[in-house]
Formats: C-alpha cells, sequence, structure tokens
C-alpha cells in the first residue's frame, strides 16, 4: 500500500462514525477516573525507571485509552452482545476499562512483577489473575467460560527464551484456551515481533502450521491470529 493510499484511509477513519465512537468512549472512560488518583499515579512515576522501563511511557493515559478503544472496536465488542472477556497480558487494564464501560464482564491475566500496571489497575478498578504464561503450562482454572480472549502485543511466547514458541507450543496453548472458551466463543492475539526480526511476527513454519490448527485464520502480515471455537 502506498503512502497516499494510507493517507486517505486515515482521512475516512478519522471521518468515521466508528472513530467518533471510540473518542467517545475514551471520553466517558476517562471521566471516571479519579482525578486525585490519576495525579498521584502521575507523581509516583513521571520519570522513573525500573529494571530497565522506563514508566513515562505509560502516563499519557488518554492517548493509551484511544488505542485501547481501537482494538476494541477492531474485536468487534462494540456490535457483541455482553460479553464474559479475558485479556492475556492485560497490562494496565486500558482494553478491560474499555471493554467493561461497553457492557461486558471482564477479567485480566498478567504476571505480577511491575507495580505500575498493579497501580494502574486498581486505579480503573479492573479485576486480574496473577499468572506467567509459559510453554506447556496450563492457565489457572477459571470460574466462569469466557466469549472472547484476547491478547494485544503478545510477548509471552517469548518470555524468558531466545527462540519464539514452536508450532507444537502454541497448539498447546491454543487447546488451552480453547477449553475456557463458551460455546462459539473466540480468540483474537495481536502478536509482538519481539526479537525475531528477520520472521516478524512468527516464522513461517509455524504460521504454515497454525494456519492448519482448526478454526484458526493468521493475517497476511502474520500479525494477528484468530481462533473460532
Amino acid at each position: 500500500m502506498g503512502s497516499s493510499d494510507k493517507l486517505r484511509n486515515a482521512m475516512r477513519y478519522l471521518g468515521s462514525r466508528r472513530y467518533r465512537l471510540e473518542c467517545k468512549l475514551v471520553r466517558d472512560v476517562m471521566a471516571q477516573i479519579s482525578e486525585d488518583g490519576l495525579q498521584a499515579l502521575r507523581e509516583k512515576y513521571d520519570n522513573v525507571a525500573v529494571d530497565g522501563w522506563d514508566y513515562t511511557k505509560y502516563l499519557d493515559i488518554e492517548r493509551h485509552m484511544g488505542r485501547a478503544a481501537r482494538q476494541a472496536t477492531t474485536v468487534g465488542l462494540h456490535k457483541a452482545a455482553p460479553s464474559r472477556i479475558l485479556d492475556l497480558g492485560c497490562g494496565s487494564g486500558y482494553f478491560l476499562a474499555i471493554a467493561r464501560h461497553m457492557g461486558h464482564d471482564v477479567l485480566g491475566l498478567d504476571m505480577p512483577d511491575y507495580e505500575m500496571f498493579d497501580d494502574t489497575l486498581a486505579l480503573l478498578n479492573v479485576p486480574r489473575v496473577d499468572h506467567v504464561i509459559r510453554a506447556y503450562n496450563p492457565l489457572p482454572n477459571f470460574d466462569r467460560r469466557f466469549d472472547v480472549i484476547t491478547g494485544h502485543q503478545v510477548w509471552f511466547n517469548w518470555t524468558g527464551r531466545k527462540e519464539p514458541w514452536s508450532a507444537d507450543e502454541w497448539a498447546y496453548f491454543l487447546d488451552d484456551c480453547r477449553s475456557q472458551l463458551a460455546p462459539e466463543g473466540r480468540m483474537r492475539f495481536e502478536l509482538n515481533p519481539g526479537r525475531n526480526e528477520e520472521d516478524r511476527y512468527l516464522s513461517e513454519e509455524t504460521a504454515e502450521a497454525l494456519c492448519r490448527y482448526p478454526g484458526a485464520m493468521l493475517s497476511d502480515d502474520r500479525r494477528v491470529l484468530t481462533v473460532a471455537a
């Protein structure tokens, strides 16, 4: 796609009903956040780096909410009936805050090692289950089945490793997620390229194997993996 096509698509998006909906979602959710709590968060983490993490970029909450609103409409949550949503690697919980405002029942899952995320989730009142996703390690037992399981900027297939997950490791993970889905549920994962710059999001071999996984579809750039129950 050329630069002129990208520009036309961007202008079309900015003039769309979808974009106006996303802007309204951001305004509504931001209006519900405690100003004192937000100020305390910014004062605590402004110009703070811990273990190599620069937290400053996470303090532009309105911008991150805008990205989360676009993720939510991309998943189709604005058109869906009230659904039970599990977000893997939920981070600060922006996506779930938007989804809950849309009327969905939400739960996040992530490792408990980052205080910034803990504090932001508390500020947004987004629930989270503490868990580290590893290859061949099942998800926790939940008290419900989920209609939608998501992951954004997925990194867990790299966590603590020099090589990304193999096709077999992905298949185990998808089988495990599928066992957590309600009938007619679905999954959607946006992948992070990680260190795999040559093959970007997935190697060609892994991508071919995932395309054969029941109900799976992979975007042309291998970035987005969706799976139907």
